[in-house]
């Protein structure tokens, strides 16, 4: 059956991925906050985002410089794609690893207690309002 919306789609677990589906929360969840830069949880280590982007560029084919590398994990998007427009690489191969094995390393930290909500988060969460959807 198809709505407004367009036709259901599904992962894996039966749950629908369409992109509004979150405004029928079927797990309890009205809302998911994500944090990207340390402003509710402590900001990802530089020496794990070093590591891991030596190792995403490493799986690109390229040996970063001190300088470039500087530029990537201490800079922006845009240094990321500098570096890569020099070395004559899509970026997509050096930002699929990047992400993925950055993922994995910040997961296993949460999993070890090293990335904690700042002191003031959970309060300024809870005092979040926003109109019904």
């Amino acid at each position: 059956m198809t709505d407004d919306r367009g036709p259901p789609t599904v992962d894996a677990e039966g749950a629908d991925t369409r992109r509004d589906a979150g405004r029928r929360p079927a797990d309890g969840y009205a809302a998911v906050v994500f944090d990207m830069d340390g402003t509710l949880v402590e900001f990802t280590g530089r020496d794990l985002r070093r590591e891991t982007a030596v190792e995403a560029f490493d799986e690109a084919g390229i040996a970063l410089t001190d300088d470039e590398l500087a530029a990537v994990v201490d800079g922006s998007t845009a240094n990321a794609r500098a570096v890569c427009r020099d070395r004559d690489v899509d970026p997509a191969a050096f930002y699929d690893p990047f992400d993925r094995l950055l993922a994995e390393r910040q997961r296993a930290v949460v999993a070890d207690g090293g990335k904690r909500p700042y002191d003031d988060a959970l309060t300024a969460l809870k005092e979040l309002t926003a109109p019904a959807v």
